[in-house]
């Protein structure tokens, strides 16, 4: 059994240990609110790896779905994540969030606004930090990134977010070679033109059927059926 233990003599706070380093094992592991309260700390230093935070947190949300730890206990983890880049950890924390948001739509209906409005608080700092347009020597998991976090906040009903992208929707209406829409920012901006599609104002629904019919690229129409 593998662990991680660090030890700063003098501030108690800051001592954590983290077993089954780098996720070698096949198991999960649940810690007492001690500990988790510092592995939080931990991660939101980032002292530890990519791998260790990702399985921190795969950890917590596989306990909470077998309700051997609590939601309030999963998403106080999520929290500590607002500053995370990494593409493996921040897509797991995207899908988790939708699981969630799904659950807590059914059990507790009254709790959904409050849960998007905790998890854009998450994923901002991401969004901010990637912005809508590639910048120059950027990995090709920052572009996946940008569409993924871009597409969250837009589920989220994230109000920055979907104004961005129903600007960037209608000029790659006009031209549809524009820029300022490549292929990995579509779905972002079809989520978003969804969103804001209401019973007096079904033009943006109308667009889309209309990309749809156009295109006979099978993945354009996959972006287009958005969840």
């Amino acid at each position: 059994m593998g662990f991680s233990i660090r030890n700063e003599s003098g501030n108690a706070s800051s001592n954590w240990i983290k077993m089954n380093v780098d996720q070698t094992g096949f198991y999960r592991v649940k810690y007492d609110e001690e500990l988790a309260a510092r592995l939080r700390h931990a991660i939101e230093k980032k002292l530890l790896t990519e791998t260790d935070r990702f399985g921190v947190l795969d950890d917590s949300f596989a306990l909470c779905m077998a309700r051997q730890q609590s939601l309030t206990s999963l998403l106080t983890l999520m929290g500590s994540y607002r500053e995370e880049v990494n593409y493996t950890v921040l897509s797991n924390l995207i899908s988790i969030s939708y699981k969630v948001g799904r659950i807590a739509a059914d059990a507790k209906p009254e709790l959904v606004d409050y849960i998007k409005q905790f998890f854009i608080s998450i994923f901002q700092y991401s969004a901010e930090k990637l912005g809508w347009d590639p910048k120059q020597g950027e990995s090709h998991l920052d572009a996946m990134l940008r569409g993924e976090i871009l597409t969250a906040l837009a589920l989220l009903g994230h109000d920055e977010t979907l104004n961005e992208a129903s600007k960037r929707f209608h000029a790659f209406l006009e031209d549809r070679t524009t820029p300022l829409l490549p292929a990995d920012l579509r779905r972002a901006a079809y989520v978003a033109v969804m969103q804001k599609v209401s019973q007096s104002d079904k033009s943006g629904y109308e667009s889309l059927l209309r990309i749809y019919r156009e295109t006979d690229l099978s993945q354009e129409k996959t972006r287009i059926q958005v969840p």
